[in-house]
């Protein structure tokens, strides 16, 4: 069907999980969990592409480096850079607590 299928997944702490497609190295958010803080719901949706988290790229990492730079101190803050149908937008994102 031309859709790569994912091989690679990690669970972030901003209640979303994320995959990389076979042969690519951009990260997407594949699922929205229902405990995702109430702040975050309309910052991030399926689909999007994480470009960076504090300024570290994303692209490329291996899971267990992607799930480590997800993760965080509950509640703490992250400015999370995502691409969404070609554009680009840098949002805050609270880690849930």
């Amino acid at each position: 069907d031309g859709t790569a299928s994912p091989i690679r997944t990690a669970h972030s702490c901003f209640c979303f999980t994320v995959k990389q497609a076979r042969g690519s190295e951009e990260w997407q958010v594949s699922s929205l969990k229902p405990n995702m803080p109430r702040e975050n719901q309309e910052k991030v949706a399926p689909g999007d592409v994480i470009i960076s988290i504090d300024g570290s790229s994303c692209g490329g990492r291996d899971p267990k480096g992607m799930q480590g730079m997800l993760r965080g101190p509950s509640r703490s803050e992250a400015e999370v850079e995502l691409r969404r149908g070609g554009k680009i937008d840098r949002v805050k994102l609270r880690r849930n607590g």
